[in-house]
């Protein structure tokens, strides 16, 4: 390699190690803190310069004589020039950090709608992934998402092992789970850390309240007290509140209304029939935004008014028998239903387990709903059932 080429180089190296060791410099002021990021930066920077005038030394004594002082006086000023846009550019990126996608799907994008929900956070968000190891590279690639798309929204990532204090303080009991925390409130997600999931969380979150689920009693209904039982619903109601849903129980002969803070009314399995003054109350409530979830099986049939009134007839008059295969028995008659034929719902988009119904009824629904209504079916039995 030439004399030339070797200066040459060595030029870029100076020019490259004052534009790193400035940045990190400035990132140090700025911050107030010598993180891993700007030590890297000054290292780097200093070892460049240091190359530099290492392989320079003889053309910087005599640069101070005769014509090469002028070359030296230009080089000098487009090295600064350089190293100003470098460092501004650098600056500019660290204070107002921008991710492009170039991928066709979209895949390191977020929604219009989750974009819209950090444009227009007002709190401070903190976000804590409680992971052993202290790593998970798929979970921080979409927190990295929201922490770029919003300075309110920042995240950590928190070996619950190292610090059990934090875990406590927040009562995480399940590796992998996200604590949201804005203003004392906060908000987990413990299923698999999505999109959807995240920005759920953070909806609830900033809606000020936890969403209601309440329990009709009075009819002999399921408990939620009951975690005895396999018919008890102790379990559903620990799981619920787990994902930060709020519960309670509701008796309409003495309130006479579904109460204005319920969100999401659970009537489960009730043996004695719904008065019609309480059928009635339900369904005004249901008119002004309520969401019901009304069980039944052959046995408990006590929903069945309500269920008339809602336009489904017949709620609870049938057993459904399927024909099943067992081994070494070959075709037998059961009322043990297994099913696996779901409905285009999202609430059972993706879900592709077969379920296990040890007393099923059939719900029979007319060809056309109410007024206002619609039907979309969550599971369909085999061709080969029937209600008997």
């Amino acid at each position: 390699m030439s004399n030339n080429t070797m200066q040459r180089y060595a030029s870029i190296s100076g020019i490259l190690g004052a534009a790193l060791f400035l940045f990190g410099l400035a990132t140090y002021l700025f911050t107030q803190v010598m993180t891993a990021y700007s030590a890297i930066h000054l290292a780097a920077g200093a070892i460049l310069m240091a190359v530099f005038l290492f392989a320079n030394l003889q053309r910087l004594g005599a640069m101070a004589r005769g014509r090469a002082a002028r070359t030296a006086a230009e080089t000098l000023s487009l090295g600064a020039i350089t190293v100003a846009i470098v460092v501004t550019l650098n600056l500019i990126a660290s204070v107002y950090p921008k991710q492009f996608d170039w991928t066709a799907s979209g895949l390191y994008s977020l929604s219009d709608q989750t974009e819209k929900i950090l444009k227009g956070l007002d709190t401070d968000v903190r976000a804590i992934l409680f992971k052993q190891g202290g790593m998970d590279p798929q979970a921080e690639d979409l927190l990295r998402l929201y922490s770029t798309e919003s300075k309110r929204f920042q995240y950590e990532i928190v070996d619950p092992v190292q610090h059990p204090d934090l875990a406590e303080r927040y009562e995480v009991r399940q590796d992998g789970t996200l604590v949201l925390d804005a203003g004392g409130r906060h908000q987990k997600v413990t299923d698999e850390l999505t999109e959807e999931a995240l920005t759920n969380a953070l909806l609830s979150l900033l809606a000020g309240r936890d969403t209601v689920v309440g329990f009709l009693t009075g009819h002999g209904e399921l408990s939620v007290d009951d975690d005895q039982n396999a018919g008890g619903l102790a379990l559903f109601r620990t799981l619920l509140e787990e994902e930060n849903y709020r519960t309670e129980t509701v008796d309409l002969f003495s309130s006479g209304q579904v109460p204005a803070q319920v969100d999401v009314l659970v009537i489960a399995a009730p043996t004695d029939a719904l008065l019609p003054a309480e059928v009635s109350a339900v369904t005004a409530w249901l008119g002004q935004g309520g969401r019901l979830l009304l069980l039944g099986d052959p046995f408990r049939v006590g929903g069945a008014p309500l269920a008339e009134a809602l336009g489904l007839n017949g709620f609870g008059d049938n057993m459904l028998i399927d024909q099943t295969i067992q081994l070494f028995a070959g075709p037998t008659l059961g009322t043990q239903i297994i099913a696996d034929d779901y409905g285009d719902h999202e609430i059972v988009a993706g879900f592709n387990r077969r379920l296990l119904f040890a007393q099923a009824c059939a719900l029979h629904m007319p060809e056309s709903p109410p007024e206002g209504m619609r039907w979309t079916p969550l599971v369909r039995s085999s061709p080969s059932s029937w209600g008997e």
